[in-house]
């Protein structure tokens, strides 16, 4: 609807650059989603192989650490310390010896391991052994209370909230905390609870260099509540909380059973793409997520060298779209002109244009066949016109003639009654009823009309010849005003006493019976004549079926059946049955025009 008041020559540009231009289109929305595609699949590897560094590196600093708690398990020694209650069997200086035994034990277990700059180890009767500086030792202060949650969730090791180091010069700037239980396998007892703290910077230093520009690292815990973020500032005073909530929601699943997901997150009208790593040994979710504007950012930026040929090709369609128009709207318009120089009263043809397409010679020849055919039907109408003027004339000519027979049989019946000749008279009114019924009766007649006209037809041939035709009618009174096409019953009658009867001499018989049956009007016309030969019935109701008029019929058998289908409808009509020598019957079936009530019985 855009184009349809446009002219031929502007649709015809827009839509051959639509065509042209789409294939463009099209090349770069899949050059587009490729790129799209393949920077996410080389960010997710990214993703995996940042995640699967990060959780190697917390693996190894949490498993030096808990390794020292396997001391033991291997060193008699200090099992022994860890069961003894000094207080109770001992001497302070063994107190003392052990403390240094367990130092001693602790440092050579360490020597490989520089994150581990203090630890403790509180055996089952609260003795204290300390290991490393008294400053980071001060981190495990609360090591009772890091303790009895990992008792109250059923686990080992418990991590504590990540701390600033002490010292302003120290290499250490971030401190873990660790707290293990110790247990006595042969016993399956709890001996005491160890405390140690790491140096976290080998991971923060880790999740500060491997995050890509623009993404971001966070560490969630077992309650996927922000444990650490490298980027202080991205959460600090409740920045973000709906991107935190976001990333918290995808983090619900993760745990063992599923280590692992990539997905996306919608957060303050911005969408992220999200990759969410389990470490099963500190219970954290490693968070790596990065917005994904910039992915659409990257592909356009990868598609600008499409740009040039983009333009170019536009260019292009733009040329081709304006040569395909000229030539097309220069044949149009040669083709009007052409057109505006013809005068409909000469029927004048269009020439051939020259170097046109194949579709506009065949708009050529359309053309002059439509013309050569106008010119015909205007001929033809002519000389419809003129026949029907005739025609007409020769109407109120002959309207003269029906007028005087009409009076004339008036005139002979007159006469008649004073000469005393009944014969005449009633031969002289009965044929003048039959002029009348013939000139006033409409194409809708009643039945008893149609049985009336009929019984004149037969009183006028008994009179032409007596004692050779008898005609019997069974009409009900309540079918008696039924309608019926007009001159459906004389032709039937007609052909019955011209060709059926006669060579009869006497006892003619002629019976019409009317009656209903299967909400239909049923007439049936028999007489006892010579009857009809099975070649001449099968060509009769072959003419019938074929809608033909049997030549020399009166009006015509035809002409009844496509009166009475015309009216009735293709289910109704004639049909005819007749043995040779024996007579005919012929029977019209009629639609009810209304409703039939049944005469009351007659009183006895």
């Amino acid at each position: 609807m855009l184009f349809h008041n446009r002219s031929y020559r502007t649709q015809v540009f827009f839509f051959t650059l639509l065509l042209a231009l789409l294939p463009v289109f099209a090349c770069i929305l899949i050059i587009s989603a490729n790129l799209t595609k393949e920077f996410s699949q080389k960010y997710q590897d990214t993703f995996d192989r940042i995640a699967a560094q990060t959780n190697l590196s917390i693996d190894q600093t949490l498993s030096n650490s808990i390794r020292i708690s396997t001391l033991p398990l291997i060193n008699s020694d200090v099992n022994r310390a860890l069961n003894t209650d000094y207080g109770a069997s001992s001497p302070s200086s063994k107190y003392a010896s052990d403390l240094i035994m367990i130092k001693q034990q602790i440092t050579q277990a360490n020597l490989l391991n520089t994150d581990i700059d203090s630890a403790i180890f509180i055996n089952r009767y609260g003795y204290t052994f300390e290991y490393g500086n008294i400053v980071f030792t001060n981190h495990l202060s609360n090591i009772e209370e890091l303790a009895q949650n990992a008792r109250d969730n059923g686990v080992r090791t418990w991590v504590g909230p990540l701390q600033k180091s002490g010292f302003s010069n120290s290499s250490y700037q971030n401190i873990l905390p660790i707290v293990r239980l110790m247990w006595d396998v042969t016993t399956n007892q709890e001996l005491g609870v160890m405390g140690v703290a790491v140096n976290f910077d080998t991971v923060d230093n880790i999740l500060k260099t491997s995050a890509m520009t623009d993404s971001h690292i966070l560490l969630l815990d077992r309650n996927n509540e922000l444990y650490y973020s490298p980027d202080e500032e991205l959460f600090a005073d409740g920045k973000n909380q709906a991107l935190l909530e976001a990333l918290q929601a995808a983090c619900t699943d993760i745990s063992t059973e599923t280590p692992d997901r990539f997905t996306s997150v919608r957060a303050d009208h911005s969408e992220y793409m999200v990759s969410i790593s389990y470490n099963k040994t500190a219970d954290w979710k490693i968070v790596h997520f990065l917005d994904k504007s910039l992915l659409y950012y990257a592909s356009i930026y990868n598609l600008s060298w499409l740009f040039p040929m983009f333009l170019l090709l536009v260019l292009s369609s733009f040329f081709l779209s304006a040569l395909v128009t000229r030539k097309l709207s220069k044949n149009a318009s040669q083709l009007v002109e052409q057109i505006d120089c013809c005068e409909s009263s000469t029927g004048c043809t269009l020439k051939p244009i020259k170097n046109a397409s194949y579709e506009f010679i065949r708009i050529v020849e359309s053309y002059n066949r439509l013309t050569q055919r106008l010119v015909r039907s205007t001929q033809d109408m002519y000389a419809s016109q003129l026949n029907e003027k005739q025609a007409r004339l020769q109407m109120l000519q002959a309207q003269i003639n029906p007028h005087f027979l009409y009076n004339t049989l008036n005139l002979m019946a007159s006469l008649a009654n004073i000469y005393d000749a009944p014969e005449i008279r009633t031969v002289a009114i009965k044929m003048a009823d039959i002029l009348r019924y013939n000139l006033k009766s409409g194409p809708i007649v009643t039945l008893k009309e149609e049985i009336d006209q009929v019984e004149r037809y037969i009183a006028i041939q008994a009179i032409r010849f007596p004692d050779k035709y008898v005609m019997e009618c069974a009409l009900p009174a309540e079918l008696q005003q039924m309608q019926v096409p007009s001159f459906i019953l004389q032709p039937i009658v007609e052909n019955a006493v011209l060709h059926g009867l006669s060579e009869c001499e006497r006892d003619g018989y002629v019976m019409i019976n009317c009656f209903v049956e299967f909400d239909k009007l049923h007439i049936l016309i028999a007489d006892n004549g010579v009857g009809i030969c099975p070649e001449k019935l099968a060509e009769i109701r072959q003419s019938l079926e074929k809608a033909t008029q049997e030549p020399h019929s009166s009006i015509g058998l035809c002409n009844v059946n496509q009166r009475i289908q015309a009216y009735c409808g293709s289910d109704c009509g004639l049909s005819i049955s007749s043995t040779e020598g024996k007579g005919t019957i012929v029977e019209i079936t009629l639609l009810l025009s209304e409703e039939i009530t049944p005469s009351p019985p007659k009183k006895s």
